[in-house]
């Protein structure tokens, strides 16, 4: 029997859960900017989360959406979309937003598929599944915040780099619409 959901999305959720139950509070994956030299961190920080909420919330996020965009992309594309975002983001946190001390979560991910199905359904005029998508985008972000009030000072919603990933998920469903070639969009 077939599962509902793809391989890869399935594959992605098992390793955030996987991280999440090894050590509950993700010390040793999330990033830090005062270990560096842990390049592990700039891949695992996305698959990383704070507590069971933040978790719970993110998967539910990643869920819907990547469900939908491996549908659509297939599971190659949608690997390297999502392990190019989660690396780039913790990279762009490193470099540029000093404020951080540490980061995890796969909201920028979220973000980023966001963006891209956005785009795609409006240029299907998909309407009403672009409202739909832009309501999961505010679900997001509101959840996200409220988890964030409820956790230790040290955790700092990095708002910047969700609207980058969303600005790249917009911008890499741009470059597929315009170049439809093989099975990215359809």
């Amino acid at each position: 029997m077939k599962s509902p959901i793809p391989k890869a999305t399935l594959l992605l959720l098992l390793l955030s859960i996987a991280i999440y139950r090894l050590d509950s509070n993700a010390q040793w994956a999330i990033y830090d900017r005062e270990k560096p030299v842990e390049i592990w961190r700039y891949l695992l920080a996305s698959f990383a989360h704070y507590d069971l909420k933040h978790l719970t919330l993110n998967l539910m996020v990643f869920a819907i959406l990547g469900i939908r965009l491996e549908q659509r992309t297939g599971s190659d594309y949608f690997c390297v979309s999502v392990l190019l975002t989660a690396i780039s983001s913790t990279f762009i946190l490193h470099c540029f937003f000093y404020e951080y001390s540490n980061y995890a979560g796969i909201s920028t991910i979220n973000y980023a598929m966001l963006g891209f199905l956005l785009i795609s359904m409006f240029y299907r005029r998909r309407i009403e599944l672009a409202v739909y998508a832009l309501l999961i985008l505010c679900y997001q972000a509101l959840s996200v915040r409220f988890a964030i009030m409820e956790m230790h000072s040290l955790v700092q919603p990095v708002w910047q780099l969700h609207v980058l990933a969303l600005i790249w998920g917009i911008v890499a469903g741009l470059y597929c619409l315009r170049n439809r070639s093989g099975n990215v969009v359809s």
